[in-house]
């Protein structure tokens, strides 16, 4: 089992980080990279073997290829990057296929403004589930944009009473994270919590 990153940035290194916290297994520590240039993938790879915070030296790195492997043996990809042109498409992963028990989860973090897009609308398609932090928000400025996906969003608040109804047969799936204001004050509660 590997994770792909796109993008070598602090939103890849926060990725990681929360990833290896409490999500992953131990045992998956191997990573896909595909940054702009091989010099900026490289200097990912050395900030994360050098870190002063331990956990991330943990992380094993490999090269994205082009025409190679790709992100195949990714079950779970992140994309976090300000691309206006799609970045990952169906011919870099391996799709599920009916009773084979592979699974893939697709995180795209960088599309947050109008025109961003990271996943090409081919590989969107293929997916059995879209979720969203808001309907309004991914359509307008999220990775779904597109008209084409409107009425096969799922909002993540709806999960939380009937994740097992809406998630079941569910072997393919993708969650825009375009970011709300919400969150970012939750987060600084649970943080001034912990401050006090």
């Amino acid at each position: 089992q590997k994770v792909g990153i796109v993008g070598g940035g602090v939103q890849a290194v926060w990725q990681l980080r929360l990833l290896a916290a409490g999500v992953l297994p131990k045992k998956c520590r191997t990573v896909v990279v595909k940054t702009t240039s091989l010099e900026s993938a490289e200097a990912f790879m050395k900030r994360m073997a050098e870190s002063s915070y331990l956990p991330d030296r943990d992380w094993k790195f490999e090269h994205y290829e082009k025409g190679g492997e790709g992100f195949r043996q990714c079950q779970l990809i992140h994309t976090l990057t300000p691309s206006r042109v799609p970045i990952v498409g169906v011919d870099d992963v391996t799709l599920p296929l009916d009773g084979d028990g592979r699974f893939l989860h697709i995180t795209t973090v960088g599309a947050d403004s109008v025109g961003k897009k990271e996943l090409h609308p081919d590989l969107i398609q293929k997916a059995d589930k879209l979720i969203c932090d808001s309907i309004p928000q991914t359509k307008d400025r999220g990775e779904f944009q597109s008209t084409e996906f409107g009425d096969s969003l799922i909002e993540l608040g709806s999960l939380e009473n009937s994740k097992k109804e809406l998630m079941k047969g569910a072997t393919f799936t993708i969650f825009d994270s375009s970011g709300l204001a919400l969150q970012d004050v939750q987060m600084a509660n649970l943080i001034s919590k912990h401050l006090d």
